[in-house]
């Protein structure tokens, strides 16, 4: 008599392979999908970490906008804020604030140039001089992609809006050219964004020169400080006398 074998058919182990294979479809299908959707937000945080940083130097330049013009590479004078109406070159500025830990013979002003490139990218350029010579190198930096359109106003001191800057038609005190607007609105429209609006106030800046003082002189002492060993304040040594003399009459 034949002992009965202990064991899976063919056809059972068909069934299980099947079933672990839709279960692999499924995982690697869900897997897939969690690995595309993390790239979508990594991209989309980039993204926004580069609209924020674009609002943040804009603010920054416009700011910190000085008056002073430059001399360009064609040997031409360009002024201080310089925006076209319908230029793929937005807007030109001379602005402070350049750092200069290093200690290079530089000016801590620097030109700043904001355009469109031929991709619809938006770049801020600068130069590492003010007047610049022919064949000076800028530096490029592409903050935002996909721009449409951008349009900007300018608000002057007569609280009107001028669509360029300086306007020539628009001439201040004495004819001549405004110098800094007060306010500069500034509308970007994206693929990814939409319309982005934002509003500057800006503050004409004019830099402090530096005071030279002369071998036998020595700057003031800062607000509530006191005089050095040896030194009197005025009028100290007069009142001491004064003090003597009380004393000796008393006597």
């Amino acid at each position: 008599m034949m002992k009965k074998q202990n064991g899976f058919t063919l056809i059972e182990i068909m069934v299980v392979m099947f079933i672990i294979a839709v279960m692999c479809g499924f995982g690697y299908a869900g897997l897939n999908n969690t690995i595309k959707q993390s790239g979508k937000i990594e991209q989309l945080r980039e993204q926004l970490e580069n609209l924020q940083l674009t609002m943040s130097l804009l603010q920054q330049d416009l700011t910190q906008t000085v008056n002073r013009n430059i001399i360009n590479e064609y040997g031409s004078e360009e002024h201080a804020l310089l925006a076209e109406e319908n230029s793929t070159e937005l807007l030109k500025l001379t602005r402070l604030g350049w750092t200069n830990p290093a200690g290079q013979a530089r000016s801590s002003m620097t030109r700043v140039e904001w355009l469109i490139d031929d991709d619809s990218n938006l770049v801020r350029r600068h130069w590492y001089e003010l007047d610049r010579a022919p064949g000076a190198e800028p530096i490029d930096t592409v903050l935002l992609e996909d721009i449409e359109s951008v349009e900007m106003q300018f608000l002057d001191e007569n609280n009107s809006w001028q669509p360029i800057w300086p306007n020539i038609n628009n001439l201040g005190a004495g004819g001549t050219l405004p110098t800094i607007p007060k306010v500069a609105d500034i509308t970007f429209v994206t693929k990814r964004w939409g319309e982005v609006r934002r509003v500057f106030h800006l503050v004409e800046v004019v830099p402090i020169p530096s005071v030279n003082f002369g071998d036998n002189q020595q700057p003031p002492p800062p607000t509530g400080e006191r005089p050095r060993e040896g030194e009197e304040e005025e009028g100290e040594g007069e009142e001491n006398e004064n003090d003597d003399d009380d004393f000796r009459t008393e006597r």
